[in-house]
């Protein structure tokens, strides 16, 4: 089956023309992926189009099976290889991202395309879906109008559930997603702040790991380095490990702003919830380890796995999680819609 190139080797003009003209959604889009999108690493973008998202997020390979658009991103200083996303021309595990912005929408079997960038993925790599919402209100005018429109006439529009079943299915687990453009791109006149989870934006990215044993926990602590009395949201910071070769390795400690800033909230503040899981989901936290968890439990655990321990020696927490990995790693591997929080108290 041949790819679907024709408007886009017919009408780059207009293509390019779009993103002048919806400046600030083209600006809130690149923001929105580079919540999830890593900063160093072998990167690329598969379906590269002429490099208006290459560019700005420091990607500088990927793939195009159009030929007047991968001329256009060459001409702007880029590495595109000829090919489709069913068939990349990567060696395996040779990349560290991925990225996908509405290339989904266009490829001839989805599934193959997702698989396909699970075999070129290293092992701690990211995949990076970003696309219209199919059920949201600029995903249903596109659809109304699908015949009216140059580039979308052969598009296949998805739901976001519909994209983390088949990533799923090729074998990814979800690590994060972000909404942006919540209403008319006709009258949107600023960039906006990109918002955790999906259902309300219509411009949604995905960033999805293969599911493995390498995970990041994220143990909640004082000053001293021990065990928070507090709520895990309480912390005066995060220290960040990975599972790997059987045995967990410090990577980081980042700093708790919303408590460390004395930033106003009550307890189980939905702002203050939004503004962890972003911090915990840009360093790519699968399992979150305290001694409390407060309300925030019921918004934490759709994005991590919450691990109760009872003691405040941080070493012998650690012992704890490495102890029950297995049961970790079993309920993150099902990869299912909302956690249940496993305790490893003693009392």
């Amino acid at each position: 089956m041949q790819p679907k190139t024709v408007p886009f080797d017919l009408h780059l003009d207009a293509y390019e023309q779009w993103f002048e003209e919806h400046h600030f959604a083209y600006l809130s889009e690149i923001e929105a992926i580079r919540k999830v999108w890593p900063t160093e690493g072998t990167t690329i973008e598969i379906g590269i189009g002429s490099g208006l998202f290459a560019l700005p997020l420091s990607i500088s390979q990927g793939i195009e099976p159009s030929h007047t658009m991968r001329e256009k991103a060459k001409e702007r200083g880029l590495d595109v290889k000829e090919a489709v996303a069913e068939a990349l021309p990567y060696p395996n595990k040779s990349i560290d991202a991925a990225l996908m912005v509405t290339t989904i929408c266009f490829v001839n079997d989805p599934l193959q395309a997702l698989r396909e960038a699970y075999r070129v993925l290293r092992d701690t790599g990211n995949l990076v879906v970003a696309f219209v919402d199919r059920e949201s209100p600029v995903g249903q005018i596109y659809l109304q109008h699908k015949d009216e429109s140059l580039f979308y006439k052969e598009a296949t529009f998805f739901s976001t559930q519909e994209i983390i079943t088949l990533l799923r299915e090729a074998g990814f687990r979800v690590a994060a997603t972000y909404q942006t453009i919540f209403g008319n791109l006709e009258q949107l006149q600023t960039t906006e702040t990109p918002k955790i989870g999906y259902g309300k934006g219509s411009f949604v990215v995905i960033s999805a790991t293969k599911r493995s044993d390498k995970i990041r926990v994220a143990f909640a602590v004082n000053e001293e380095k021990q065990l928070s009395d507090s709520h895990f949201g309480d912390a005066a910071y995060f220290d960040i490990y990975q599972w790997e070769n059987n045995a967990l390795k410090q990577l980081e400690t980042i700093r708790n702003k919303q408590q460390q800033d004395n930033v106003p909230h009550q307890h189980g503040d939905a702002d203050k919830a939004e503004a962890i899981i972003d911090l915990l989901q840009q360093h790519h936290v699968n399992v979150i380890v305290a001694k409390q968890f407060g309300k925030n439990m019921l918004r934490v655990k759709k994005h991590f796995l919450p691990v109760l321990v009872d003691s405040d020696n941080l070493e012998e927490s650690k012992s704890n999680v490495a102890l029950h990995i297995t049961p970790i790693l079993e309920q993150l591997n099902n990869d299912i819609e909302e956690h249940n929080p496993l305790s490893l108290r003693n009392r």
